[in-house]
């Protein structure tokens, strides 16, 4: 399928140009959910270069951190590797005195890791909220579901419900779906306001 189509052949397609689009040199960036470590690297990529911007990795799997460092460490230099903090933690408490530019979140279990263990809805709901108090003006939180198994299908109906009560006048909320592919993973997208309407 990845040959077929020029503007995006997956979700991760789709997150990744978008990435390329919105972040810039400076910023700093939170993947939310580790994992292969293949929207890091991405993020990383396009960051690292810039000593100013910084990079936080969280996933509660070891195994998960410990294979994305082993990826990334070959891939960027010494001093842009130290800029990546690693936290070894589930992703629904950040610092409260961090200010981000982009959260990235890919939900559901590890590819080819323990099937059982995978983000769960209620914990998701308190870090989106939690993400969302963070983010700078004008930031962007990026979000992949999984709806293919049952909690990922419970956790997409959950968010995509929560995502309608946001306030327009602070968050624009936008939803990807691609119709003829069953059960394909699907992308929330949310962006805050560059200046917050308290009205």
């Amino acid at each position: 399928m990845r040959s077929l189509f020029s503007l995006y052949n997956s979700h991760l397609d789709f997150v990744h140009q978008w990435l390329e689009r919105f972040l810039q040199p400076g910023m700093i960036a939170i993947d939310a959910t580790v994992g292969n470590g293949h929207d890091l690297f991405k993020i990383a990529s396009l960051l690292l270069k810039d000593p100013k911007s910084q990079v936080y990795g969280y996933d509660i799997q070891k195994e998960a951190l410990e294979k994305s460092q082993a990826r990334l460490k070959e891939a960027f230099s010494e001093e842009e590797f130290s800029r990546i903090q690693w936290i070894h933690a589930s992703h629904e408490a950040f610092p409260e005195d961090l200010e981000v530019d982009c959260v990235v979140y890919n939900l559901g279990y590890l590819p080819g890791g323990d099937k059982s263990v995978t983000t769960k809805t209620e914990k998701t709901l308190v870090s989106l909220k939690n993400a969302l108090a963070i983010l700078k003006p004008g930031g962007i939180v990026f979000v992949t579901c999984y709806p293919g198994h049952e909690e990922g299908a419970l956790e997409l109906e959950a968010l995509l419900s929560w995502s309608e009560t946001l306030n327009p006048g602070q968050f624009s909320s936008s939803h990807l779906a691609i119709t003829n592919r069953e059960k394909a993973p699907q992308v929330l997208i949310i962006q805050k306001a560059t200046s917050l309407d308290i009205s």
